[in-house]
């Protein structure tokens, strides 16, 4: 939700996973068995989403990029496909992805592209040189936000906490994740609207 306008999917999840090399598929697989699996199927039975890994950035509404470096992307992901791909109306929508790819040193970020509040694609970055509890839990956060639930806590009861598995949805999360996805909650309605239904 982001300042009180409820942003959804309405579509299933198709997830690309963007890496630069194959000698970092084994630990990217390993990582999206043992944690993203998990945590996908407790976001599908709170929201009735549906996911499903797809193999190439066109046949995807979301990807998650894996990199030692944001800016270390461009061999492998070409900026200005991506910028097609994700649909931004002019060049300012994209200009804070671009910079997050070519600037920034961060080690986990995420966008949302959501016309009329319907959420049609998603970006997030995790940096492979990071630990795999580090990427864990970015790769749940970058989840979490692409489903709807933009903001930021540290509440022990939620996925995206620092000290909270990342396997599963926390207690916190499938509240708000019943509020967004409950029926009769349409995207662009009002925080108050949907609590209404």
């Amino acid at each position: 939700m982001d300042q009180g306008v409820i942003q959804k999917w309405k579509a299933d999840l198709r997830i690309y996973f963007a890496y630069a090399s194959p000698s970092e598929a084994d630990s990217i697989n390993h990582l999206i068995e043992v944690q993203l699996k998990p945590l996908m199927i407790s976001v599908s039975e709170a929201t009735g989403l549906g996911f499903k890994r797809v193999y190439s950035l066109d046949e995807a509404n979301v990807v998650f990029v894996f990199a030692g470096k944001s800016s270390d992307v461009e061999p492998f992901l070409d900026l200005a496909h991506l910028k097609k791909w994700f649909g931004a109306r002019d060049n300012r929508e994209f200009d804070d992805i671009e910079a997050a790819f070519r600037d920034a040193p961060a080690f986990c970020f995420r966008f949302t592209n959501a016309p009329d509040s319907e959420i049609t694609k998603a970006i997030g970055f995790v940096c492979s040189d990071e630990s795999e509890m580090v990427q864990e839990k970015c790769l749940a956060r970058n989840l979490l936000f692409g489903v709807g639930l933009k903001g930021k806590t540290d509440s022990p009861i939620s996925a995206k906490s620092a000290d909270t598995s990342s396997r599963s949805i926390g207690l916190l999360d499938e509240m708000a994740l019943d509020v967004l996805y409950r029926d009769g909650v349409e995207p662009g309605m009002t925080l108050r609207q949907a609590l209404s239904k």
